[in-house]
Parts: C-alpha cells; sequence; structure tokens
C-alpha cells in the first residue's frame, strides 16, 4: 500500500514539473522571442557572445530565488495552526488563480494590467546600462539576475502556480524548469527565425488562461471535499 501511494506521489510531482516546462516552451516561442530577445542579441554583441550563457545562468536563478520566495510563503500558510486561516488562504490563492485567468482571456479592466503596472517598477534604465557598460563579460550574470524581475504573464503563472504548492523547494524547482525550458528559443534566434502570427499567442494566452481558471477551480474543491471530510470527523 505504501509503495502504491509513494509511486503515485512521484507520478503527480512529474506530472506537475511539466506545467513550467510547457509554460516556458510554450511562451519562448510567443512571448520571450520579443521580450527578452532582444536583450539576448544586443548582449551577445561586442564580443559576448561566447559568454551569453552566464546571462541566461544569472536568470534563472533569479527565477529559482523567486520561486523559492513564494514557496516558503506558500509554505508557512499550509504550515498554520488555524483552520479558518488555512481556509482563507487557500479561498484568496483561489480568487487569485480566477483573476489571474480572466485577465489572461482579456477579462479585465485596464487598471487592473498587472504586467504593465510592474513592469513602470522596473529598473529598465539600470538594466540597460549595465548591459552597455564596459564591464563587458563581467556584467552579463547581473545583467541575468535583474532580467528574471522583468514582468512577464509566463513568470508571474508559475510563481502563482508555486505558490499553491506549499514547498519551496518544488517552487523554486518549478521556475527553474520554467527558465531552462525557454532556452530554446535564444538558440533559434540567430538562425532567424520568422515572426510568430498573432493568433498562436492569443491561442497560447487563452490556453494558459484556462488552465488557471481549471486551478481554481480544482483548489475550491478541494477546499470544499476538506471542509466536508472534517466535519463527517
Amino acid at each position: 500500500m505504501e509503495t502504491g501511494i509513494t509511486s503515485l506521489g512521484i507520478a503527480a510531482s512529474a506530472a506537475g514539473a511539466l506545467f513550467p516546462i510547457a509554460v516556458g516552451l510554450g511562451s519562448s516561442f510567443t512571448h520571450c522571442a520579443g521580450m527578452c530577445g532582444p536583450i539576448h542579441i544586443f548582449l551577445s554583441a561586442n564580443g559576448r557572445g561566447r559568454h551569453i550563457w552566464m546571462y541566461h545562468a544569472g536568470r534563472i536563478l533569479g527565477y529559482g530565488i523567486l520561486g523559492g520566495t513564494v514557496g516558503l510563503l506558500g509554505q508557512a500558510v499550509a504550515g498554520l495552526s488555524s483552520p479558518a486561516f488555512r481556509i482563507a488562504a487557500g479561498t484568496a490563492l483561489a480568487l487569485a488563480y480566477a483573476l489571474f485567468g480572466f485577465g489572461l482571456l482579456g477579462f479585465r479592466p485596464s487598471a487592473f494590467d498587472l504586467e504593465k503596472r510592474l513592469g513602470s517598477l522596473f529598473p529598465s534604465r539600470w538594466l540597460g546600462s549595465l548591459a552597455a557598460s564596459g564591464a563587458g563579460r563581467k556584467a552579463l550574470f547581473p545583467a541575468g539576475l535583474a532580467a528574471s524581475l522583468l514582468p512577464c504573464p509566463s513568470t508571474h503563472a508559475v510563481l502563482l502556480w508555486g505558490m499553491g504548492l506549499d514547498h519551496a523547494w518544488q517552487s523554486a524547482g518549478g521556475m527553474v524548469l520554467l527558465g531552462i525550458a525557454t532556452l530554446p528559443v535564444f538558440v533559434a534566434l540567430p538562425l532567424g527565425t520568422k515572426a510568430i502570427p498573432g493568433w498562436i499567442r492569443i491561442r497560447y494566452r487563452n490556453a494558459l488562461g484556462a488552465a488557471f481558471l481549471g486551478l481554481s477551480a480544482w483548489r475550491v474543491f478541494t477546499l470544499i471535499t476538506a471542509g466536508a471530510a472534517a466535519a463527517c470527523h
């Protein structure tokens, strides 16, 4: 019996790892190519192309740190002794999933555009001056760390998903997988890639939005069934 439960847990973890990988691959050719591609090309210039891996290493490490941070938050909430607090936190997370999903589907006021608001806070001038500095390859790693903070619906999606895992290392690992899954597009960029049709970007956002509505519904279902089980006992 215990072996079966262990196998089920391993299978669930493997299936869960597919989510950040799918988001990374899906976003890389629909979003990253246009947003982060120019940064990659710019940093590859001036003889720094051989060391561009340092930029991506910094970016992926930054993702891991962000994932671990939100994972710690989720882990702390899961460890609360009060059932009422856990239910409130679970409800808030389900609501966040739903709002994010509706936002990706286009059902949100422009005033609640999270990426636009965070973009106004991002130190883009500092990143630009760091990347253009005469520090050469020494600037690539810190530039990558800074780039991990760029407002992006795909990174925010995996961060929200990671917060619900209630485990810091799993959340950090998910964000690292996201970063690794974005690398193929940067390999393809120097080869010359055609523009991705707009309808593919729309389909990707719609699929991600629907996934988060599904996550929200699942979170609500688990809250209801947990409450029912507690009432029976």
